[in-house]
């Protein structure tokens, strides 16, 4: 894995033989819903966190986290379906899930080692005495990169264009509580490291020891660095988890109801498990549209419409998945042909971003729902909020060829006949079947 001690077992806390498990979160929800008939609050916050470190590991930008271990009667602990649990069987089940992978394919062996360290570590951390910390790193494995490629390395998240590691520290507070910080930095260089850990040894911050790796890596290379990457402007980039919190509207209002409706389908799991690894994807996608097209979103955005959203969603998934693009996290990569969706998945598909339908003015496909009042074209950017036309849009591609737009309206009744009349048939066919 690439992202550390927190996440050693992020994806494999339901006993399951398989370190990236993608249903975590939607398995966590159902399980509150069967048992409680609703969601916990710890487990939304779980899921909160843990669907986003995924994701930030994906933008290609320097990574902080600070996260917060609870200590019950002495032991640190995880929310683990409505229940507080020692975290260190958490440690225990990566190692022995990190075995049992190995016994199917060698090549991962070197993991055993690392989560034979994490399970040392865990037990020191527990150890602790308020006041006191325990400092350590990741490094990216070069040695298994000559040997079995980037292919490999992609496959079990991490990331060999970044050959990103992390930098890591957990205190104990007067509480009891542990806190934990990682920091990534890219370019693994072994004598930066040395210079990192050695600074934290010595009271450190996790920002002294950013510094001086980084401090190692402008005496190497004569350029300033940040978080082991080269700054192009003297100043460092914002950091991926507050790009993340940035796009609230894509999180807040739509990825994470997205997983709670997930969690209420009663489908097999292969087709749950690609229509959850097309939703990540697809807003992950959006979000690096966003950065890369310089899209501002207020911090304080809330209540956005979700049509709106499916549809910038399902655009940016059909933009990187057509450059191939894979996204990279912690146990595990998502690439678009892991999450596209067969014919016999068109509900579900339908239930992330929406039917599929015409633009009015530019004649473009787009997805969502036709009977919301609100719409947006990704391809002319027409708009159109509580039923009233704001703009027409561009013309498109369709705007090359001067044809006339139809009517708006019109065009929306079409649409809602065809889909009334769709449904009709296919109920019929229930019926003499």
């Amino acid at each position: 894995m690439s992202g550390g001690f927190l996440e050693t077992a992020k994806f494999n806390l339901h006993e399951q033989s398989k370190s990236f498990d993608v249903l975590s979160s939607v398995n966590l929800y159902k399980f509150d819903l069967q048992t409680f008939g609703q969601i916990l609050p710890e487990t939304r916050q779980r899921v909160y966190d843990e669907e986003l470190s995924y994701i930030a590991e994906g933008i290609n930008r320097p990574n902080f986290k600070e996260f917060v271990l609870k200590s019950v009667d002495g032991q640190l602990v995880y929310f683990h379906e409505g229940q507080w649990r020692p975290y260190i069987s958490t440690l225990i089940n990566g190692l022995e899930t990190a075995k049992s992978e190995a016994a199917r394919d060698y090549r991962g062996c070197f993991e055993i080692g690392r989560r034979v360290e994490d399970l040392e570590r865990g037990y020191q951390i527990q150890s602790l005495k308020p006041g006191e910390k325990v400092v350590w790193h990741y490094d990216f494995p070069d040695e298994q990169l000559t040997l079995y490629g980037e292919r490999f390395l992609g496959e079990m998240g991490f990331q060999p264009q970044r050959r990103m590691g992390y930098l890591c520290e957990a205190e104990k507070t007067d509480s009891g509580e542990v806190v934990i910080r990682h920091q990534s930095v890219d370019n693994s260089d072994k004598e930066a490291f040395a210079a990192a850990l050695s600074a934290g040894r010595f009271n450190g911050s996790i920002d002294d020891m950013r510094i001086a790796y980084d401090a190692v890596m402008q005496e190497k290379h004569g350029r300033e660095y940040f978080a082991g990457r080269l700054m192009s402007d003297n100043s460092p980039e914002e950091d991926s988890w507050s790009i993340i919190e940035g796009n609230r509207d894509l999180i807040e209002d739509y990825f994470m109801r997205q997983i709670e409706i997930l969690a209420h389908q009663s489908i097999v799991v292969s087709e749950l498990e690609r229509a959850k690894k097309r939703l990540t994807y697809g807003v992950w996608a959006a979000i690096k549209e966003r950065l890369e097209n310089e899209v501002f979103v207020s911090r304080t955005t809330f209540g956005a419409d979700t049509g709106i959203l499916q549809q910038e969603v399902q655009s940016a998934y059909s933009a990187l998945s057509a450059r191939g693009e894979v996204l990279f996290g912690c146990g595990g990569a998502i690439s678009a042909e892991d999450a596209i969706l067969n014919a016999s998945t068109k509900d579900v598909f339908e239930s992330i971003f929406g039917k599929k339908m015409s633009c009015p003015f530019c004649g473009a496909t787009q997805y969502g729902d036709p009977c919301s009042p609100n719409q947006f074209c990704s391809e002319c950017k027409a708009k159109v909020v509580n039923g009233r036309i704001k703009s027409k849009g561009n013309g498109g591609k369709k705007a090359k060829n001067n044809k006339k737009s139809p009517d708006f309206f019109q065009a929306i009744s079409t649409e809602l006949a065809r889909y009334e009349q769709e449904r009709k048939q296919k109920a019929k066919l229930k019926k003499t079947a």
